[in-house]
């Protein structure tokens, strides 16, 4: 039985080709199990944020007028909203594409449920729920919740706002 260089060659190729195959699967998995986490992780800071438990209607309402606002500065591709519109801060306003948030931006960069404004201790905070491209605080991407303070720009997809 002789064994020729073609032959080697063929086992070689086949062993590469497996490989491949396998490492293609791999990062399949991998990418299956990020945005697993990431929409576990999502729901868990969504919950810790409302305590789980339904909004009552008066935080639903406006917040009393000196208590901030935010002002629309670049509006990126979105087209619900427009330059130098003013929203007030509620105690709570979630902020993304989907339909029940707040303030809705349908930015190309925007995710369904990005970010998360919220009262807090007498403070206004802000968080990113696990959004795909981030939330930007003064240029800085948010890693963790942070308080906000008058004139800090923030970003969400292309959509700037600045709070005042």
């Amino acid at each position: 039985m002789d064994i020729s260089v073609f032959d080697i060659f063929i086992l070689v190729l086949r062993v590469l080709l497996i490989f491949v195959l396998y490492f293609f699967l791999f990062l399949i998995v991998r990418v299956i199990i990020r945005e697993f986490n990431a929409s576990t992780k999502r729901a868990r800071l969504v919950a810790r944020e409302l305590d789980a438990a339904p909004i009552p209607e008066q935080y639903l309402s406006p917040a009393p007028s000196n208590s901030g606002k935010l002002v629309v500065i670049e509006t990126g591709n979105a087209t619900t909203v427009k330059s130098g519109m003013v929203f007030d801060l509620r105690p709570v306003m979630p902020i993304g594409r989907r339909q029940d948030n707040v303030i809705i931006l349908n930015d190309d960069y925007v995710s369904t449920e990005h970010s998360l404004i919220a009262m807090r201790d007498g403070q206004w905070w802000i968080s990113d729920i696990a959004s795909t491209n981030g939330t930007f605080l003064n240029g800085e991407r948010l890693e963790q919740p942070r308080a906000l303070r008058a004139g800090d720009v923030v970003g969400i997809g292309r959509v700037k706002f600045r709070l005042e």
